[in-house]
């Protein structure tokens, strides 16, 4: 099993949307050899309107 790399942000991300309850999606896309894995924060709702 492949181990992730998480970047400071995304860690840092990730303690943000653990707080304030905030959704995330995961963008992934797939070439012939590598697997790459995007998560973006939308954000909550008090947070889009």
């Amino acid at each position: 099993m492949l181990k992730p790399k998480l970047s400071a942000r995304f860690k840092r991300n990730y303690n943000v949307m653990k707080r304030r309850g905030c959704d995330m999606v995961l963008i992934y896309k797939i070439d012939s050899v590598n697997l790459f894995l995007h998560l973006e924060r939308t954000g909550s709702h008090s947070d889009l309107f």
